[in-house]
């Protein structure tokens, strides 16, 4: 049995481009800053001890993956062997000394954010200004007072402390859950972090496909490559990993939108690195559990359409399309690069939510209140859906496996809930979990029970990224 390795990083941390990938020396003691061409948003980076780069990232990224395994807890204790384990870097004592600078480069460099950084509210993410470390390095590069011997490595610790910034969007779950052996499995840098970049896009995929337009993946990324030819060679470069270990099924870019256009294997895949056969037989297994999930559903869920629906462009949605572009430039205020996001988007997507979103935007103007751009940019790239020109966010898949999964568990007779417990405590491995259900609330309810459901036809098999 595959057990997933769950690491978690704040979504500001996976969306926003902190580390640097630039080819030679990295700079040091410099100052580093991106903004977008409109100047609405800047971030800017502070270095001591040299720009946080490939391997910082590695260094941050596994440092996630102790923090769920200690049970998300406050703060993350750790030595760096810990790390290396975690990484497979053989033997660990021989990288400590590396790991060491990369956490000093990590605590020292100090991001400024001018509403690019996102804060968790009840019920939304509101953009502010702040100024901070990815952690804190009071604790750091400390050892266990307990032990008199100072200069003993394998009996040192540190401990990490999130900023207040970081802490609070953790502890309001505004993390994305990402697989460590899928990230082991990519070179270092760059594919590495378009995998985690792609992971929290995929709710925004349409049939399988993520399309973002190349100008703003190689910001969000990124790739610093002027030259617009090198700058597809490196894309190129840095999806073909990820198609040949099974993670993507392809990528292509559509030279006359200037989009790229990326599509997944497949909404649970596993890194391409265990045996052939071993594979083969997961996937029967899979396919034998999904027939009979099949139907389980087919009693309670009603029946699919008797063929897809064409999925080429119809002549009526590329017009809409236009229309939309159209009219986006009738709105004062309204942004270019906010324009070209939309314009990323499928078109039959713009095409739907276009009437609506228009008509909600006049309504409120008729009626005195001038709406925000941003609205009419949410609303396009959410896809909210309106009704009497009220804009209403549809459940997130998220929220629907929440949901599904508090019916269902609901529905359990109390026997049928503690065998559910018991097979959990069976389930994980002793060595990554203390075998607390509550601390491990998550783990519990998407990597076990959500699965388990899903087998007995309790719910249906939805994403929940």
């Amino acid at each position: 049995m595959h057990y997933q390795e769950l690491y978690a990083k704040e979504n500001n941390s996976v969306q926003l481009p902190l580390f640097y990938f630039g080819k030679g020396k990295r700079p040091e003691k410099t100052i580093t800053e991106w903004k977008d061409r409109e100047k609405e948003y800047k971030l800017k980076c502070v270095c001591e001890y040299g720009v946080p780069g490939s391997f910082e990232q590695d260094v941050y990224t596994a440092t996630m993956r102790i923090w769920i395994k200690q049970g998300m807890q406050e703060s993350v204790i750790f030595n760096y062997s810990d790390i290396a384990r975690e990484l497979h870097l053989n033997p660990p004592r021989a990288f400590v000394v590396q790991i060491r600078e990369a956490m000093k480069r990590l605590s020292m460099a100090r991001y400024e954010f001018s509403k690019c950084f996102l804060m968790k509210k009840a019920d939304r993410a509101e953009s502010f200004d702040a100024y901070f470390s990815l952690y804190d390095s009071a604790s750091l590069f400390a050892f266990d007072p307990k032990f008199k011997n100072f200069n003993n490595k394998r009996k040192s610790k540190n401990t990490i402390i999130f900023p207040p910034e970081l802490k609070k969007n953790l502890e309001n779950q505004y993390y994305q859950l990402l697989e460590m052996s899928w990230y082991r499995a990519l070179p270092e840098g760059l594919s590495r972090r378009l995998y985690e970049y792609l992971e929290k896009r995929r709710y925004h995929n349409i049939q399988g496909e993520f399309i973002i337009s190349e100008e703003i993946l190689c910001r969000w990324l990124p790739v610093l490559d002027k030259n617009s030819t090198q700058r597809r060679r490196t894309l190129v470069s840095i999806a073909q990993p990820l198609i040949e270990k099974g993670y993507l099924k392809s990528y292509k870019f559509d030279p006359i939108r200037g989009q790229c256009i990326f599509t997944y294997a497949g909404q649970y895949a596993l890194p391409i690195e265990i045996k052939p056969e071993i594979l083969e037989t997961i996937e029967k297994a899979k396919a034998r559990e999904e027939e009979k999930s099949k139907k389980m559903l087919e009693k309670v869920l009603p029946a699919p359409p008797e063929k897809m629906p064409d999925q080429s462009v119809k002549p009526q949605d590329q017009e809409k399309y236009l229309e939309a572009l159209n009219w986006l430039d009738t709105i004062p205020h309204f942004h270019k690069a906010r324009k070209k996001e939309i314009a990323s988007l499928p078109f039959e997507h713009v095409a739907k939510h276009y009437p609506g979103i228009k008509a909600a935007y006049e309504k409120q103007l008729k009626e005195g209140n001038a709406p925000k751009v941003g609205w009419v940019y949410k609303a396009f790239m959410d896809g909210w859906s309106f009704s009497q020109g009220v804009a209403r966010k549809p459940e997130t898949p998220r929220e629907k496996v929440d949901r599904l999964i508090d019916e269902a568990w609901n529905g359990l007779s109390q026997e049928e809930q503690e065998q559910y417990k018991q097979e959990y405590f069976v389930w994980i491995k002793p060595s990554d979990f203390d075998g607390s259900l509550k601390e491990n609330k998550a783990i519990f309810r998407y990597q076990f029970l959500k699965p388990e459901l899903e087998k007995k036809g309790l719910i249906p098999e939805i994403n929940l990224r």
